[in-house]
């Protein structure tokens, strides 16, 4: 399992953006994110990030402050616990989280597409194509957390940079201020790239406060408790 490494974050980011323009084998039972199948990351295996880390150079401009909540938000409405289940992944969606997992297409590129499951404890936009972490993240409230797993398939999963296993429990120092493309500096991002049932996974988390972070933190670890991501069909 490997820690999220802020130090890692700006080479992370950049090979997956290559990996999605340009564009093993399964085990027999699932990975989950349940309690006891993946050990906490313990603080001594990851290096803190912070408003400084690198995670934030060579993206976008720094945006100082978030901008006001655009007005085709979702209204917020109370949802119902429920499980979820699709394209090889299952996630577990806690009282008043939405969620949804689908395929985003590289018809254009080479003709795949790539399951992805994102959630978070808002309403979200849930709109077509893009990137859904920043369609996703201008409606966040300061009291609001998001996850984005994408599957990143068989082929990047046996390159380097997914070597690592997954990470179930994150914990507060994991995030960094703004790191992401257009991400305000008072929000906290992290990523990690690991490997699971033989296919690579992008995890991408955005809190709505970097400097609450502890108290979102449990919000996020709630919720990839309860991720599986099954073998491949």
């Amino acid at each position: 399992m490997g820690p999220l490494r802020s130090g890692r974050l700006t080479v992370a980011l950049c090979a997956l953006a290559l990996a999605l323009a340009a564009c093993g084998s399964g085990a027999d039972t699932a990975t989950t994110g349940a309690p006891g199948t993946t050990p906490p990351v313990t603080a001594t295996t990851a290096a803190p990030p912070g408003p400084t880390s690198p995670a934030t150079s060579g993206l976008t401009a720094p945006v100082p402050l978030t901008p006001s909540r655009p007005a085709d938000c979702p209204t917020v409405a109370t949802r119902a616990a429920t499980t979820i289940a699709g394209e090889g992944l299952r996630a577990r969606v806690p009282l008043g989280w939405d969620a949804t997992i689908a395929l985003v297409g590289k018809a254009a590129v080479d003709g795949r597409t790539w399951p992805y499951l994102y959630a978070g404890n808002y309403g979200l936009r849930k709109t077509d194509g893009g990137s859904r972490a920043e369609d996703e993240w201008p409606c966040m409230t300061k009291e609001n957390v998001l996850v984005v797993l994408r599957d990143m398939g068989a082929d990047l999963g046996r390159t380097a940079l997914y070597a690592s296993g997954p990470v179930w429990q994150v914990k507060p120092e994991f995030f960094a201020a703004g790191a992401g493309p257009g991400l305000p500096m008072d929000r906290g991002a992290a990523q990690h790239f690991f490997n699971a049932q033989g296919r690579g996974f992008s995890l991408y988390i955005v809190i709505g406060s970097y400097e609450n972070r502890q108290a979102l933190t449990p919000l996020v670890n709630e919720f990839l408790s309860g991720i599986t991501i099954l073998p491949a069909a």
